[in-house]
């Protein structure tokens, strides 16, 4: 699992409500954060998809002190929190959180690294490659793309991803989207040509995987 490192620690603590600090702390704990911060650049501009809450995106400043992080998501309260916690955090100079519509995607060639956690399913398939293609278009080239999502495998640990999502998004409400669609891992390698699979579950009773290009 992810090491609650001071990092960690702090993150969680700044945020101003007791429900965000427990979705925080549960979002830490559920997903491998440490592993695909260290798939990250260094340094230089980073864009993550759908950050709700900001927590990944708040770890990314935290651990690269030469990060420029802009997390985007459709939820405005998420949103609101998040740019508090980054204010308590004094990282408000190198972290943007950004309210956007279903819509919207990223402008070309503005980053150095694009990344999405845990989003793409919740688009639809036809969505989601949208999503990937602007995502690749986002980065410079020698930039790179980060797509994090539920694996296939082990079969029961996909069957755990699917029931806690379809908890999140159609019985508690505390994740939105238009859809519910586990993407196939075919479907995002096709999608990315060339990227390198990154099993990321042991030590965790979810499919995590990452998929890592460099454009």
């Amino acid at each position: 699992m992810s090491r609650f490192d001071r990092d960690a620690r702090a993150i969680v603590t700044a945020y101003a409500t007791p429900a965000a600090r427990a979705h925080a702390a549960i979002r830490w704990a559920s997903a491998p954060l440490e592993r695909i911060e260290s798939l990250l650049p260094r340094g230089g501009s980073v864009l993550d998809v759908g950050c709700g809450h900001g927590v990944f995106s708040l770890y990314a400043a935290l651990r690269g002190s030469s990060r420029v992080v802009t997390g985007v998501d459709i939820d405005g309260a998420k949103i609101e929190l998040g740019r508090r916690a980054v204010e308590r955090l004094g990282i408000a100079g190198r972290v943007t959180l950004t309210e956007v519509t279903a819509a919207w995607l990223p402008p070309a060639d503005g980053f150095d690294a694009a990344v999405v956690n845990d989003v793409l399913y919740l688009l639809g398939r036809d969505r989601a490659r949208v999503m990937i293609d602007a995502m690749i278009a986002a980065v410079r080239p020698g930039g790179v793309v980060i797509v994090k999502e539920i694996g296939e495998r082990p079969r029961w640990k996909h069957r755990v991803n699917e029931w806690q999502e379809l908890i999140a998004t159609r019985v508690t409400h505390i994740t939105a989207g238009d859809a519910l669609e586990v993407l196939p891992e075919d479907f995002i390698e096709r999608a990315l040509p060339g990227a390198v699979c990154h099993r990321l579950d042991r030590g965790y009773p979810h499919a995590h995987a990452a998929w890592v290009v460099r454009r």
